[in-house]
């Protein structure tokens, strides 16, 4: 449903523990955006709503988003394995499009799996196997040009200058231009220290123990996406 609303990821994520986030916490209809790292949180698209939003009234903007995302005082608290509270308001807008389109359980699934997602690539990332080929890896890139040690810097430091560039064209192309010669060094290290292969058998090792005891919740993600891909092959013929 990304096409049609906003940019916010709703529910609001929180710390076991920590004050509960509002809409107004987590985001804005109008926040600058850059033509290379300005894509919303999580790569969601461009909100074609936002400039149509930025023109309403303050009443009426705030009458949007809570129609949109609900009110704090009707959440719905979802709680992580590893303690992250997700508070969600079930009458939203978002919330009833989430349902109809894929199940009354989606976004209790949705939050599971990224939470199982981000577990697993950590684990990954502290596998010997990870360990060594990343440092393989920065050797490589280091007899480029480039001093890095973890294979998230690059990108790292593309999205900084892209920071100070102030959205100014000549200064994004020159990142850009900066950015792709990096990009074939990176790749380049990546195929002749076998990177690839080395994530992949630490990913099928630490998932094989991780996925076990979320099995039934893993079928039935997929199987609420997959039945909502049939619901808009229908509704599109």
């Amino acid at each position: 449903m990304n096409e049609v609303t906003s940019t916010a990821r709703p529910p609001f994520p929180t710390r076991a523990g920590s004050p509960r986030r509002t809409p107004t916490d987590c985001w804005t209809p109008t926040g600058p955006r850059t033509t290379a790292t300005a894509s919303p949180p999580g790569n969601w698209p461009q909100d074609p709503n936002a400039s149509y939003v930025s023109s309403l009234p303050k009443a009426e903007r705030a009458a949007w988003e809570k129609a949109l995302l609900g009110e704090e005082k009707n959440h719905r608290t979802l709680t992580l394995p590893d303690g992250m509270e997700i508070g969600y308001d079930p009458r939203s807008c978002v919330e009833v499009a989430s349902s109809t389109v894929y199940g009354k359980r989606w976004t209790e699934l949705r939050y599971l799996m990224e939470n199982l997602t981000n577990d697993i690539a950590t684990a990954v990332r502290d596998t010997p196997g990870f360990r060594d080929a990343e440092l393989a890896w920065a050797d490589c890139t280091a007899e480029q040009g480039h001093p890095y040690r973890k294979l998230s810097e690059p990108r790292s430091e593309t999205r900084r200058r892209l920071e100070k560039t102030d959205q100014d064209p000549v200064a994004q192309r020159s990142v850009g231009r900066d950015e792709l010669a990096l990009a074939r060094d990176d790749l380049a290290c990546q195929r002749d220290t076998d990177l690839a292969r080395a994530v992949t058998e630490a990913q099928l090792k630490v998932e094989a123990k991780s996925r076990e005891p979320w099995r039934r919740e893993i079928e039935e993600y997929r199987a609420m996406k997959a039945s909502a891909l049939v619901k808009v092959d229908r509704a599109a013929e």
